[in-house]
């Protein structure tokens, strides 16, 4: 089983050759790794409802929307239209009248749907008094999508309300519709994200989520919803500002952030989870990543622990340094140990932090 291990270690140092003591890809061991995200999503999930719509046949379906603009009466959100049918079912079922939705911290009420809908595009619209809106809250920036921008999905999976679901587009435009962009998916990709925005790492508003597939995520574009809203008549008004780039920014979490990185990168390979390893590893060569995932998937187990760490932030690049002690053991053979010395180079986008290189 040597080779199982020679190959994890070396796709994660672009297939260069180590001396036999060095571990290439080490691994390390975490109780639990946060996910990789933003540093603050506070002003994102301020603007994020979780919506609950009571079917006829007695079930509930919980979904969550965003807040995109007001008028003198009423402020209006946009959410999934799958989620409000009458009937879960039947997808030309007639639509719930209200809905109950809640802002992050604050009691629930009562929201109207909003006259029209669009049954193709997936996209629908509740609104309740404009005095009941929350105080404050922020303008969303948008922007088009573009492929391998990392970004995150705020939603109510079962995991919990306003979670943060992290991932990359992989398509810029769908092949089945234009007006849709693609992301990455896995298993954590559930259905208590429909009609939730899809934000890059800067914040931006790129889309709304809107169904998961077996191999990606579907997310309707911004520049759709909005031409949509305007057809309706229904103010977008709080889809504005200039898109937010990279620039000066507060560096006090970045040790933390990049130290989670490092902690959730670990847990994917002690998950044996490639994707997971691919979500935080921003761009590995094609060939490593097929030896990653064969190597991940010869494994019985893989653990590793990472002590003396240190951590470099210069602007939006960094280094993180330390030492390491690797046990992998394949399906079949005996464990096998290694140790020494790991890096990683990384890169800021906005407020996400991703892994560029490991050696």
């Amino acid at each position: 089983m040597k080779v199982l291990l020679n190959l994890l270690l070396l796709a994660a140092l672009g297939l260069r050759s180590q001396p036999k003591n060095k571990a290439a890809h080490p691994v390390p061991t975490v109780a639990k790794a946060p996910q990789t995200e933003p540093q603050s999503l506070e002003a994102e999930r301020s603007v994020v409802i979780k919506l609950r719509a009571h079917h006829a046949n007695g079930s509930d379906e919980t979904a969550a929307g965003l807040f995109v603009g007001k008028d003198a009466k009423s402020a209006y959100f946009i959410t999934a239209r799958h989620a409000l049918r009458e009937s879960p079912d039947n997808q030309d079922s007639a639509l719930v009248r209200t809905v109950e939705i809640q802002f992050a911290g604050k009691p629930a009420r009562t929201a109207s749907v909003f006259a029209h809908s669009d049954l193709t595009l997936d996209l629908a619209v509740v609104q309740i008094g404009v005095e009941q809106l929350p105080p404050g809250l922020p303008e969303v920036p948008h922007l088009d999508a573009t492929p391998d921008a990392a970004v995150v999905i705020v939603g109510h999976p079962p995991a919990g309300d306003w979670s943060a679901w992290s991932g990359v587009v992989q398509n810029e435009s769908w092949s089945d519709d234009a007006q849709c962009f693609t992301t990455n998916r896995d298993q954590s990709l559930v259905g208590g994200y429909s009609g939730g925005p899809v934000f890059d790492a800067c914040g931006n508003f790129l889309g709304m989520h809107r169904a998961t597939t077996a191999s990606y995520g579907v997310a309707l574009k911004e520049s759709a919803i909005e031409k949509k809203l305007r057809a309706w008549g229904a103010p977008a008004n709080n889809l504005g500002g200039p898109a937010v780039s990279v620039g000066k920014e507060d560096l006090r979490f970045d040790e933390d952030a990049i130290q989670s990185l490092i902690d959730r990168y670990a847990a994917a390979y002690e998950a044996r989870d490639p994707q997971a390893v691919f979500k935080v590893w921003s761009d590995p060569p094609a060939k490593a990543k097929e030896n990653i995932s064969r190597a991940l998937a010869a494994a019985r187990s893989i653990s590793m622990k990472v002590t003396n760490v240190h951590i470099a932030v210069t602007g939006t690049t960094a280094t993180a340094s330390g030492q390491y002690a690797q046990e992998y053991t394949p399906k079949s053979g005996g464990t096998q140990r290694s140790s020494g010395a790991i890096g990683f180079k990384l890169r800021k986008a906005c407020r996400l932090w991703v892994i560029e290189s490991i050696n």
